[in-house]
């Protein structure tokens, strides 16, 4: 297996990281919402000056197999990297992931940076199977810090739905108006 870092105004090399990136998402997150090619191409190739991008790639064989990302604020939180580190789903548990998470922490520790956020995606349900990203994270050291709770509304809304939001809040949930205090008043 080698490991690189690729330039992604390469469209070779981009087109085979996110080839690796979508098949991930798309096998993790069955239900979207995806990143595609142009937006993630957009990002890559004209970066926020707020935000440096390193990208790699993980080959066996020469076919590509792992994609990852760091991403390196710029001008606020410099102890910190945020990366992505995604395994085909049929290359997995064979050291690709280790491989590149190697990578990413050697580029974030040799620019400074001391702490390493990796999100990963999993359902809600605590008592649903942890997806393969949380006990590879965990024997690498990594331990859970912040959950985030994503609520999708699928468009366009029935009327029903509608109606039941445009009913008021339902019952048992409190309302309340804000109101300002008089100057008057003691």
């Amino acid at each position: 297996m080698q490991v690189s870092r690729i330039d992604p105004a390469d469209p070779a090399a981009f087109d085979a990281w996110f080839a690796v990136r979508d098949a991930v998402q798309r096998h993790d997150q069955a239900d979207g919402p995806f990143w595609t090619s142009t937006e993630q191409r957009a990002l890559a190739t004209d970066p926020s000056p707020a935000t440096r991008l390193l990208h790699w790639v993980a080959e066996v064989d020469g076919r590509c197999v792992g994609a990852a990302l760091l991403e390196l604020p710029q001008l606020d939180n410099l102890h910190l990297g945020s990366a992505k580190v995604d395994v085909h789903p049929d290359f997995r548990r064979r050291g690709v992931g280790t491989s590149l998470l190697a990578a990413v922490d050697e580029a974030a520790q040799g620019r400074g940076r001391r702490s390493l956020a990796i999100p990963v995606e999993e359902p809600y349900d605590r008592a649903a199977p942890a997806p393969p990203g949380v006990g590879f994270l965990e024997r690498h050291g990594f331990t859970r810090r912040l959950d985030d709770v994503r609520r999708d509304l699928s468009l366009p809304v029935d009327d029903e739905r509608l109606n039941q939001v445009g009913a008021g809040p339902p019952v048992g949930h409190p309302c309340r108006t804000p109101r300002t205090a008089d100057a008057d008043s003691d």
